[in-house]
């Protein structure tokens, strides 16, 4: 069952777009955690684990998912808006590295 962490998704809520696609619309309002769906993260219709995801304005959401003709972006642009991502959710306290040895 994929992990689902209320603070984490709450998260996105009026930050910046971590993934800037061209056509970025830039706008906070509109900014959510978008799930990877990538190389077996998610069933069909499921959502991967909440750490799986992206910031993302409406339009970057868009093209993320498919949901616009022109929809271009690559694999360097989903690996830097997720460690942007990753690194946010550790500052904000919502992701923990455990003990360390």
């Amino acid at each position: 069952k994929p992990v689902k962490v209320p603070a984490v998704r709450n998260a996105a809520m009026n930050e910046t777009c971590t993934l800037r696609l061209p056509g970025c619309n830039g706008d906070t309002a509109t900014t959510v955690l978008a799930h990877l769906r990538f190389f077996g993260a998610a069933g069909t219709a499921g959502k991967p684990a909440d750490y799986k995801s992206v910031f993302a304005c409406s339009a970057c959401h868009d093209q993320l998912d498919r949901r616009v003709e022109d929809a271009s972006w690559g694999w360097e642009d989903i690996l830097r808006g997720l460690m942007e991502t990753l690194d946010r959710q550790y500052a904000s306290g919502n992701l923990h590295m455990g003990k360390q040895p």
